[in-house]
């Protein structure tokens, strides 16, 4: 496990997100395919022969072929994690994954192009890092400490014993009958576990800056710390533990760490990776560095390579993944292959054969998705803001482009298109969609409507105020507005004449609904950490869940196809989707109290909605 603040930071978005968790993944929508395989966040890897095993977050585990490590291909994938993938063992054919808030995983691998959930344990912490000995699972549980598992059985695993660590258990290795576990602002723990039934804390070195990983050579237990750097620990006995080296830079953070022969390889954050010589632990001396593409979180060493974990960027918006390092000569480290992905897909629409994807930085991309099992990118525009969602109609793509407002592009020819106008909106456009001659763009906290009848002279015309809340996301269906607001649900407007909408109704989700679209009687709700939500509008005062599927990552974007396939944007790809029986469903999985909601919606002098 390579646990970073920035790690910490997205478990505790995950944390704010609504308390009611599904008792299952999915009802009434099953998968069929995908347009992007990107990762949130790549945290920890195992390689096993010519396989890379990667927790990458809320994206699961991705099966990675290095048998050809310049050229490094993904084979195989298991994305329906219900929690946030941080740490990895591999012990024969299953890989066992620390999956944050949702405990232990138990996959098989035998297959490696087609891995499948057997078995879990729900631990009572954060699961941020597993390691396994013989038929246990050491889990390094977060506050709840050491958590030990009985595996022998994988497909129904059993809780044994815990030892509860004083601080916060972020990763573990085990090395004959201890356990070190990395205790973030405690340090070091040792653990025994000679008998796994009756485990007992036996040593502690806390001499340390914070703790995020560790692994074990021989005496030596290997800390790669925040402020510390890297420490080394003299372990031979371990009821007393005590410091012999240390290597840092002043005020960079070292995440994860391991041992190969006479060298450490410690993924330093900004600085990448670094090589240390620890033939004398008395005396460390860095031989080799190689800077990384963003922050450098894990690392492992297999022959003669080394393989870094790369985390999400979260200042700079920026996704990495899996770089593999030759370190046949330690002093000169290079890289030779990676595992990257595309830009962010924050918005889609589907029109015909083609998918059309706001990509963020990288503009508006086209998909030709006539065969959803292999679709392949034909076309893109780069916009000149954050292109954060699109809209098609006739030769025309709408474009909520953020501080740019709304863009509009000719894409008559997807492999030539041009921008034909725009419009400054008042606030940050964030989502769009178009019905007749008006675009309604949620910007800022407002919904603003705009006559489009000639894009190259538009003008607003009418507008909701829905501060201090906000629009995400806007479909139009008949007379109604169908509006996502985030934690505050689905609002119902009605828009019969677009200069004076009035809110009608409201429906709330598990989950921050973030985008959705209508088709006939029902609307897709793309719900954030909940995924996908299916609900029935056919009367807007009176709406029900029937169905909902529980995407890989952060459902942010819903699309349908003419033939009624669903497209989910949720950050880590584009899943597609299909809604299998919406006659039946048991919705006691999905129902989450109006109680949290301190909202009450009032209308000012022009009927102008407001939400506080």
């Amino acid at each position: 496990m390579r646990n970073t603040i920035l790690l910490i930071a997205i478990i505790c978005i995950v944390l704010t997100a609504s308390a009611d968790l599904f008792a299952q993944d999915r009802e009434n929508v099953e998968q069929v395919g995908r347009i992007f395989n990107q990762w949130f966040s790549a945290e920890d890897v195992v390689v096993v022969e010519d396989l890379a095993y990667v927790a990458v977050g809320f994206s699961g585990l991705q099966i990675v072929d290095v048998s050809d490590p310049e050229n490094p291909e993904i084979v195989g994938y298991w994305d329906d994690n219900p929690g946030n993938a941080l740490g990895i063992s591999v012990s024969g054919d299953y890989a066992y994954i620390a999956d944050a808030d949702s405990g232990l995983q138990i996959v098989d691998i035998s297959d490696p192009q087609n891995p499948n959930r057997v078995g879990f344990y729900d631990t009572p912490g954060k699961a941020f890092d597993v390691t396994v000995s013989g038929d246990y699972a050491y889990v390094a549980d977060g506050d709840s400490g050491l958590q030990i598992v009985n595996i022998s059985n994988p497909e129904n695993p059993n809780w044994i014993d815990e030892c509860d660590t004083p601080g916060e258990a972020l990763s573990i290795a085990v090395s004959g009958d201890n356990a070190y576990i990395a205790d973030y602002h405690r340090g070091l723990q040792i653990v025994n576990i000679s008998d796994p039934e009756n485990t007992n804390r036996v040593g502690e070195y806390v001499a340390l800056g914070f703790a995020y990983d560790v692994t074990v050579s021989g005496d030596y237990a290997y800390v790669a710390g925040g402020g510390g750097g890297l420490q080394i620990v003299d372990i031979s006995d371990p009821v007393n533990p005590n410091g012999v080296g240390e290597f840092y830079y002043g005020g960079e953070l070292a995440f994860g760490v391991t041992v190969s022969g006479d060298y450490a390889y410690i993924a330093y954050s900004d600085r990448g990776l670094i090589v240390i010589n620890i033939a004398n632990p008395e005396n460390l001396v860095e031989v080799g560095r190689l800077d990384t593409l963003v922050y450098a979180e894990g690392v492992t060493v297999f022959g003669d390579y080394a393989y870094v974990t790369e985390g999400r960027d979260v200042l700079n918006g920026s996704d990495r993944g899996l770089q593999i390092v030759n370190i046949s000569d330690p002093e000169n480290p290079y890289r030779v292959g990676y595992v990257d992905a595309p830009g962010s897909a924050f918005g889609i629409t589907v029109s015909g054969d083609y998918a059309y994807i706001a990509d963020h930085n990288s503009g508006l991309q086209i998909v030709n998705i006539s065969h959803p099992e292999n679709p392949n990118s034909v076309g893109y525009h780069d916009t000149p803001g954050k292109a954060f969602d699109v809209t098609v109609s006739g030769d025309y793509a709408y474009i909520a482009d953020g501080d740019s407002g709304l863009q509009i592009v000719n894409i008559r020819d997807p492999e030539n298109m041009n921008r034909v106008g725009e419009y400054d909106t008042p606030g940050y456009a964030n989502h769009i969609t178009v019905s007749g001659d008006y675009a309604y763009v949620a910007a800022g906290d407002l919904l603003q409507i705009v006559n489009i009848s000639d894009p190259e002279n538009m003008n607003s015309v009418g507008e909701c105020n829905f501060s201090p809340g906000r629009p995400w996301d806007i479909t139009v269906s008949g007379d109604y507005a169908f509006i996502a607001a985030g934690h505050r649900g689905l609002h119902i407007v009605n828009i019969r004449d677009p200069e004076n909408p009035y809110w009608v109704a409201l429906h709330d989700t598990p989950g921050d609904v973030i985008g959705v679209t209508v088709s006939g009687d029902y609307a897709y709700l793309a719900d954030a950490y909940s995924g996908l939500q299916i609900v029935n509008i056919s009367d807007p005062e009176n709406t029900n869940v029937v169905g909902y599927y529980n995407t890989p990552g952060y459902a942010i974007s819903v699309a349908l196809s003419d033939d009624g396939l669903i497209f989910v944007a949720d950050h880590t790809n584009v899943g597609i989707y299909r809604f299998t029986d919406p006659d039946k469903v048991d919705d006691s999985f999905i129902l989450h109290p109006l109680s949290h909601l301190s909202q009450s919606v009032q209308f000012n002098h022009d009927n102008q909605v407001w939400a506080r």
